[in-house]
């Protein structure tokens, strides 16, 4: 039976297993960020436009 991994988290910044993201990781994440703002302001600019009726499907 191996023995539990205990973690010491100080909250005193990175630990030595730090490792930097990969210019394609943060690509990828700022591109989400970017879809998702333009989604909700799409979705807010419809609503304004049509008098914040609800759109259809949605609850």
């Amino acid at each position: 039976m191996s023995s539990p991994v205990v973690v010491k988290v100080t909250g005193h910044g990175k630990d030595g297993q730090h490792r930097r993201l990969q210019p394609r990781n943060a690509q990828l994440v700022l591109a989400a960020a970017v879809a998702f703002v333009d989604f909700v302001s799409e979705t807010h600019r419809y609503r304004e436009a049509n008098n914040n009726m609800r759109i259809p499907g949605s609850k």
